[in-house]
C-alpha cells in the first residue's frame, strides 16, 4: 500500500485494502469494504463508494465517482452507468 495513504489514514480506521503494487493518488475517497487489487491507479478526485472491488490494471480518472456498490469491475470504464464525473 502507497505509504501516503498509511499516513492519511492514521487517525481513522483503514476499513478497504488496497494491494501493494496500486497507487492511490492523493485527494481520494475510499469507501469501506472496498478492494482494490494489483497495478491499479486511482487518480486525484476519484472517489469510490462502499463494497466495489477493483480487479487488476484498473485505471480510474481524476474525479470520477464510483457509486456505492457490490460488483466487481475488472473491465472498468467511465462509459459504464456506474460512474459519474464530477462537475470542476
Amino acid at each position: 500500500m502507497d505509504k501516503n495513504i498509511e499516513n492519511r489514514n492514521e487517525r481513522r480506521k483503514i476499513d478497504y485494502f488496497v494491494h501493494e503494487s496500486s497507487y492511490i493518488d492523493e485527494n481520494v475517497m475510499i469507501g469501506e469494504g472496498t478492494k482494490i487489487w494489483h497495478f491499479c491507479h486511482v487518480q486525484s478526485g476519484a472517489r469510490i463508494g462502499k463494497y466495489c472491488r477493483l480487479g487488476q490494471n484498473v485505471n480510474i480518472a481524476n474525479n470520477v465517482v464510483i457509486v456505492d456498490q457490490d460488483h466487481d469491475y475488472r473491465a472498468a470504464s467511465s462509459a459504464s452507468p456506474c460512474f459519474r464525473l464530477l462537475s470542476p
